[in-house]
């Protein structure tokens, strides 16, 4: 029997098994698609959400706040922040707000090249900051790799601050 011969009646009994499987994958296909993006769209949004509390938590933080102020102090004072990167000032005042800072900018740089926190955001919130206070660090990132006989530290800050100062 010819394909112009056959009723729908008849193509519909013999091809009826596979006309369903082809409406069953589709339905599997589109919800799949769907699943994708919204699953793409709910980790964007909790993304921004854990950016946007980190940012809130550190304009509250007294400690970092603390910090940060002693850090500013120190990179703009005659000497800048590199001479406090030595052996006889490590467990100084000056020299534990540069490390909480700069250790808070590798968190930071470390957590947005893994895509924990949304880039869009922080750079929009901190850029100018970061990258001052990079440029005003390197000197002194030069001498704690140094001391530490350790060349990995802040690679992720200088990394992104790099990429930053490029764009």
């Amino acid at each position: 029997m010819t394909w112009a011969e056959m009723t729908w009646v008849e193509i519909a009994r013999d091809y009826a098994p596979f006309i369903q499987a082809g409406g069953v994958l589709f339905s599997a296909f589109a919800a799949g698609l769907y699943a994708f993006f919204q699953i793409r769209a709910n980790r964007r949004i909790a993304r921004e959400r854990a950016t946007l509390d980190l940012l809130i938590k550190r304009e509250w933080d007294k400690d970092y706040l603390d910090h940060k102020a002693h850090f500013n102090r120190l990179r703009d004072a005659e000497g800048g922040l590199e001479k406090w990167i030595c052996a006889e000032h490590r467990n100084s005042d000056e020299a534990n707000s540069i490390r909480y800072v700069m250790n808070d900018y590798e968190l930071i740089a470390l957590a947005l090249s893994r895509g924990v926190i949304d880039e869009a955001i922080y750079k929009a919130w901190f850029r100018g900051s970061m990258i001052r206070d990079f440029r005003a660090a390197e000197i002194a990132i030069g001498r704690a790799r140094n001391l530490a006989n350790y060349p990995q530290i802040y690679v992720e800050w200088e990394r992104l601050a790099r990429r930053w100062m490029a764009e």
